[in-house]
């Protein structure tokens, strides 16, 4: 059939769902909002309400067959979007060339993507052939000489994809992504997924679908080309309209491994800010490495600040791991019987992914011995000024109504030091029975120089133990003063 115009929407007549294949008259479809009963998959490009009712149909999916403007025949959906489809077709004027073909809706289409695709070139981004328009429809064919999508390679697996034959497609993925990023200004592509990573028979991928690309200028303006996201793949941040840079598509990208390995979506990012908890890949597949796994469980961290913060610390954990290196061999060794090997260390710029049996935890190296040097001598310093506040309001005059009961005004106050990185800073001297300070200005100083302990074991960034002393009792001005090195303050006559 020639498609040259949309026929009038006929409920009676036939439709065959170009995902899973099965046929029925187009009523069936309606009845369950325009979506397939057997896959669940949309059918129609349709505009909901915020209810979730369907406010109008735009047009239904071309089916298998179906040739438009006389050239393209279409062979199969490849993925199916929010505001988009795109199928695998044959140009039938260039020796059935196969190509794909996005089909967006006229009233939701910019040209943004167009503009975006045409300055980009990269082997694993499409250009654009030709662009027409047909029934309320605009199409984009773009160059691609493959017929199946990695979410369709999935499910012809099984519902998994082995971590040995995903992780190169993914790597390919992230050296994409990276010169999106690298873009000036850099673009972040915000709509990953598997179903918009496309797979040809070489085993070279392309990524496609810019339509809700974001270009982020350097004047810190955002010029977003469209607003949608995409449940278990879109982080917090794009679905809750906090702001989106390129630790967005870290998340994304995270999602859509977890997804080829596991056969699961992750728990939407909203319901996992509400509790939802997301499923370790270990759990879900045997034998996984650990290092992938934390790999993974860190992209798709909630809190964008405790992601990778690029992709390119996503790449080189995968690029330690396919070098097999000692720490990675360790962990790709993980399974039955090798407990013993379950544990590594994956060096990500810098930081080291420490994996303990199913848990892990990234240990950045703390502040510099000489930055925690300084932080001891303020907290030295800040109890010896307590100590001097504290002489000061027992030597105090009374107000004017004020009691005060016996001869001394006796209190204790209590005194902790800070572990930071896994160093106590010293406990002030306490006072001797005499009555003499045990502690002298250059004892402070000596104390301020002393070398820190290193971290004997991994803690995350920003981890603080509180560490109690002993408490330290008062001391008269004098004692004060001496354990100062200065003279006491003459008493005041007045």
């Amino acid at each position: 059939m020639t498609l040259g115009a949309r026929e009038p929407e006929d409920l009676t007549q036939p439709f065959t769902c170009p995902e899973c294949g099965q046929s029925g008259p187009r009523e069936r479809y309606v009845q369950v909002a325009y979506s397939c009963p057997d896959c669940n998959l949309s059918v129609a490009h349709v505009d909901l309400a915020p209810t979730g009712v369907v406010r109008e149909i735009f047009g239904w999916l071309l089916t298998p067959g179906e040739v438009l403007i006389d050239r393209y025949r279409v062979k199969n959906l490849l993925g199916r979007g929010g505001f988009a489809a795109t199928y695998g077709v044959e140009d039938m004027r260039l020796s059935d060339r196969r190509c794909a073909l996005k089909e967006v809706p006229r009233l939701l289409f910019d040209d943004g993507e167009s503009e975006i695709l045409s300055r980009l070139h990269h082997r694993g981004i499409p250009n654009i052939r030709d662009r027409f328009e047909e029934r309320d429809m605009v199409y984009l064919v773009l160059e691609f000489g493959g017929s199946r999508s990695l979410n369709a390679e999935r499910i012809e697996r099984g519902g998994r994809i082995p971590a040995e034959t995903v992780v190169p497609w993914i790597r390919q993925l992230c050296d994409v992504l990276r010169y999106l990023h690298e873009q000036d200004p850099p673009i972040v592509h915000r709509d990953l997924k598997p179903a918009n990573v496309l797979l040809n028979e070489n085993g070279q991928i392309n990524l496609i679908d810019f339509g809700i690309a974001k270009e982020t200028g350097t004047d810190a303006q955002t010029r977003t080309i469209a607003r949608s996201a995409t449940h278990g793949f879109s982080p917090p941040e794009q679905v809750l309209g906090t702001g989106t840079d390129q630790r967005s598509d870290v998340y994304a990208l995270g999602a859509t491994l977890y997804v080829l390995l596991t056969g699961q979506k992750p728990p939407p990012a909203h319901q996992r800010v509400a509790g939802a908890e997301l499923t370790h890949p270990m759990a879900l597949v045997p034998n996984l490495p650990p290092a992938l796994d934390a790999l993974i469980m860190r992209a798709v961290e909630l809190n964008i600040n405790q992601r990778m913060q690029s992709i390119a610390e996503f790449d080189d954990g995968l690029a330690a791991m396919e070098r097999g290196g000692p720490a990675p061999a360790a962990l790709n060794s993980a399974g039955a019987g090798a407990s013993s090997t379950r544990g590594g260390a994956l060096p990500i710029e810098g930081r080291t992914l420490m994996v303990e049996g199913d848990a892990a935890a990234v240990y950045t190296p703390d502040a510099s011995r000489a930055q925690r040097s300084r932080m001891v001598w303020w907290v030295a310093l800040i109890g010896v000024l307590a100590v001097a506040g504290a002489a000061w309001w027992t030597t105090r005059e009374p107000i004017a109504g004020e009691s005060i009961a016996g001869s001394e005004l006796e209190a204790e106050v209590d005194h902790s030091t800070v572990a930071i990185g896994g160093a106590a800073t010293p406990k002030l001297a306490e006072r001797s029975p005499s009555g003499s300070a045990e502690t002298s200005a250059a004892e402070l100083t000596e104390i301020g120089e002393q070398p820190v302990p290193e971290v004997s074991e991994p803690v995350e960034l920003g981890d603080r133990a509180q560490r109690p002393t002993s408490d330290l009792p008062w001391r008269t001005p004098e004692e004060a003063a001496a354990a100062l090195g200065a003279q006491p303050e003459p008493p005041n006559e007045g």
